[in-house]
């Protein structure tokens, strides 16, 4: 009787629409905690600097076929170029008005900032410090409307729900947050991070106390390294890309020398070095650029340190990147760990671990997940 007491819960379906890539997760919570219910994720591998043509419509339609996702509700994953962030100084008084008084009072400035008017945009914004007076640092968010009409379009094509929609590191908030020490490292007292290595590019998020504090671009793109090993090496983009997928980057000190006609003559052993010699320049940029973003935001924030810092989306799966970046950085850098937010097994009860949390795809699934938790569908 017991048993049948214990009530268990379907998520909303994490959606998110990434250049490359459709990507969906729905979770079930059962007595344990968070399980992998079902999830989906398609990638188109680029052979070309242009972003390859992905037909959502198709996919979509095998995605959300039957015996597949419970339920038609669903939560978007905005993330750029559908968003754009600003720290920008706002009255404090302004900080909790409506979305439309705020777009209004802020239009001007973000007219100049931002890559599209104000007026097509939606806009969110929150204190950097809460608490201040006058005027205060804020993270400003704006969302063009068209952009995101687009995906919720697709979504209703399939008859499908969107409830909720939020940005990227905030999904990532819920799936980051319990692996961080909180023991040894209370949240508010710690500034940790989040880089989504994309395709067209990477994007830094910067967190304290359970909100974005900074966003920025940054080197280090997956396209961005592409080309560069398909220069050096005088290779098409896409004998480049998969020399990048399967070998992977390995610190060295050794030099590199255009090699005509790929890699062919170098021992196999030592690919991930030349590799690294090719992109070593671009990832110390990246590295440079995030201690700057880290300095400038601990200045904000008195009595804060630095935390780790999180790699998620396709690029974080590059072999050896998050040693590379950890020894430049002097901060732990690794991929979300599914464990403390999720109960791995999944919901069936074969005893079997999910492989949405392997490291191939948690990595790119982080976002979806960590949205579908903000919400329950009950089943």
């Amino acid at each position: 009787m017991l048993g049948l007491m214990t009530r268990t819960t379907t998520s909303l379906i994490g959606v998110d629409f990434g250049t490359c890539s459709l990507r969906a997760v729905q979770l079930k919570r059962k007595g344990d905690g968070w399980h992998i219910h079902h999830f989906v994720n398609v990638e188109t591998e680029p052979t070309t600097p242009e972003p390859p043509d992905l037909d959502y419509q198709a996919q979509m339609q095998l995605a959300f076929g039957p015996a597949t996702f419970t339920g038609n509700r669903t939560a978007l994953v905005l993330s750029p170029p559908d968003v754009e962030y600003q720290l920008l100084d706002v009255p404090s008084a302004l900080i909790d008005k409506p979305p439309a008084e705020l777009r209004s009072a802020l239009g001007f400035e973000l007219d100049r900032q931002m890559p599209w008017p104000a007026a097509e945009s939606e806009i969110a914004a929150w204190p950097v410090k809460p608490g201040q007076t006058g005027n205060t640092k804020a993270m400003v968010v704006a969302a063009r409307i068209s952009s995101v009409q687009r995906w919720l379009s697709l979504l209703e094509s399939q008859q499908l729900a969107c409830l909720h929609a939020d940005v990227v590191p905030n999904a990532m908030i819920h799936v980051c947050s319990p692996q961080l020490d909180a023991a040894t490292s209370p949240p508010d007292s710690t500034l940790w991070g989040i880089i989504d290595i994309g395709f067209q590019s990477a994007r830094l998020y910067l967190i304290n106390a359970g909100r974005p504090v900074y966003a920025r671009v940054v080197r280090g793109g997956g396209r961005e390294l592409t080309e560069t090993l398909a220069a050096a090496l005088h290779v098409d983009f896409r004998i480049a890309e998969q020399y990048k997928r399967i070998y992977g980057i390995r610190k060295s000190d050794r030099g590199f020398r255009s090699v005509a006609g790929g890699l062919t003559r170098i021992d196999e052993q030592q690919l991930p070095a030349v590799l690294y010699a090719i992109v070593r320049r671009t990832l110390e940029e990246m590295a440079k650029e995030i201690e700057r973003s880290c300095q400038f935001a601990l200045g904000q924030l008195p009595g804060v340190s630095a935390g780790p810092i999180f790699l998620i989306g396709g690029g974080a799966r590059l072999g050896g990147l998050l040693d590379i970046l950890s020894d430049h950085l002097g901060v732990p850098v690794s991929l979300p760990d599914p464990v403390p937010a999720l109960a791995t097994a999944p919901a069936d009860g074969s005893g079997k671990g999910s492989p949405a949390c392997n490291r191939a795809n948690f990595p790119v699934l982080a976002a979806c997940a960590g949205l579908a938790m903000t919400q329950e569908d009950a089943s």
